[in-house]
Parts: structure tokens; C-alpha cells; sequence
């Protein structure tokens, strides 16, 4: 795990800087420490959210949360339980970092996911 001063300037560097302008976020059923299975179907979708110090905190336990509610469209089949978001670089398709969703959730068919502020969490490792 990165020591405070490491972290922090990982986590600012990658989130908030405006480098790249803005992230893909993807949604996973997997605990970020196990692996990665990004949903399909049902309408899912990544969705664009910009990358200023307006979307994300300033570090804290070295962690970075979102600092904008996240709307994903609405689903049209279940998709199963959220645990783990990823950032993905529109640009090269390359998924950057992964995080937990606290608390992880289910997405059944009819709801429109939304995480609210504080509710994606980076953590520098």
C-alpha cells in the first residue's frame, strides 16, 4: 500500500486533474479485489463523467469519492448486484483504476441507477 504523501499525489494525479478530460465509469458485479465482470444487457451502458476537481474529493484515508451524483440509463433486465466501478480512458478503452460502490447494490429491471456523492470510492493501494 502507498504511504499518505504517495497516495495523495497518485490519486490527484489520475483523479481531478483534467488529464484525461473525462472517464468512461463501468459497472461490475465483482468485489474489486476479486476480479472484474463488467455488467452486459439490459440497456447497460458506461457512462462520461468529466475529470475536474468538481467530480471527485480531495483525498482522505487515501481514498477519492465522487464528488457528482452518477446516472446510469434506466435497466431494462436485472443486473444483478453492483459492487465495483471502473475508469475507463475514453480515448484508448483502457480501464485505468477500479473502485468499491459502498454499499454494493442491486439493479433490477425498471430502475435507473444513480450513485450519489461519496457512494464510489478509489483507494490507493
Amino acid at each position: 500500500m502507498l504511504e499518505q504523501p504517495g497516495a495523495k499525489v497518485v490519486l490527484n494525479t489520475l483523479l481531478g486533474s483534467g488529464d484525461p478530460s473525462e472517464w468512461e465509469v463501468a459497472l461490475s458485479s465483482e468485489d474489486p479485489d476479486d476480479g472484474w465482470s463488467e455488467i452486459t444487457g439490459g440497456s447497460y451502458e458506461r457512462v462520461t463523467i468529466g475529470n475536474t476537481e468538481d467530480e471527485w474529493s480531495d483525498v482522505s484515508d487515501q481514498e477519492k469519492m465522487n464528488e457528482a451524483a452518477v446516472m446510469f440509463p434506466t435497466a431494462t433486465s436485472n443486473w444483478g448486484r453492483i459492487r465495483a466501478i471502473g475508469l475507463y480512458d475514453p480515448s484508448t478503452g483502457e480501464r485505468k483504476m477500479r473502485g468499491r460502490v459502498i454499499p454494493p447494490r442491486s439493479v433490477r429491471d425498471g430502475d435507473t441507477p444513480r450513485f450519489a456523492i461519496g457512494t464510489m470510492v478509489i483507494r490507493a493501494r
